[in-house]
């Protein structure tokens, strides 16, 4: 489960997770896997924009599909890189270990057995502007316009750059960004749903509930009785 959302696990299946994403195996596995775990840094720090396109595109699909036939290949990168990391020889350690790991997201972007459209770079480079303000002020404006002013561009530009890249309109990836984040704080037990309100930048408690009522056909604490 990876933010409310249930997705198959077998084999040649690759889960990218970002920072903040809730996520949970809520059964009994039956097969093995490899987490590769790194900070923000490792990525943000000496890339190249080739690179960090590449890494965006990927860490922007939440379940990818490379086929079984594949895993020897991409075992053999993991190999390569495990043995890299254990190396106590640290002359351009982080260098070499980033190397391998962008060849590695190539390799699984490349074997995904569902080709992802690369768009032109200007376009999914707003939609990944738009996306990083959404994460820094979805608790203070709910509306696409804001937005859109505050990225100097027309609501109709940011509309079609939303569509094309999500299939959905920029209102309703705001709607559906602040309805995952209210999910996280419900789940997390912490704030009442008055609390949670406020946090979110609604007005009154009563458009909250309506909103999260709106969305989801339930109410905030029966949504969290579900989950327990």
């Amino acid at each position: 489960m990876v933010d409310f959302k249930e997705y198959d696990l077998f084999p040649g299946v690759v889960l990218p997770l970002t920072k903040g994403q809730v996520h949970a195996f809520h059964k009994n596995l039956e097969i093995e896997g490899i987490v590769i775990s790194f900070e923000e840094r490792f990525i943000s720090q000496n890339i190249s924009e080739k690179d960090l396109f590449h890494f965006l595109h990927l860490y922007h699909t939440p379940h990818i599909v490379i086929g079984e036939e594949n895993l020897k290949a991409i075992d053999a990168m993991i190999q390569l890189l495990r043995g890299v990391h254990e190396d106590k020889n640290t002359h351009l350690k982080s260098d070499l270990i980033r190397a391998i790991f962008i060849s590695l997201l190539l390799q699984i972007t490349r074997f995904s057995t569902k080709q992802h459209q690369i768009l032109e770079s200007q376009r999914f480079k707003d939609f990944i502007r738009f996306k990083s303000l959404v994460s820094q002020h979805y608790t203070q404006n709910h509306k696409a316009g804001y937005y859109a002013k505050k990225m100097g561009i027309s609501y109709k530009y940011l509309n079609d750059v939303c569509k094309e890249v999500t299939s959905k309109t920029a209102r309703v990836f705001i709607d559906e960004w602040l309805l995952l984040e209210i999910k996280r704080n419900v789940i997390e037990n912490r704030y009442s749903s008055k609390e949670i309100s406020f946090k979110m930048g609604f007005n009154e408690p009563s458009n909250f509930i309506r909103f999260f009522k709106r969305h989801t056909g339930t109410t905030p604490r029966k949504f969290q009785q579900t989950l327990q």
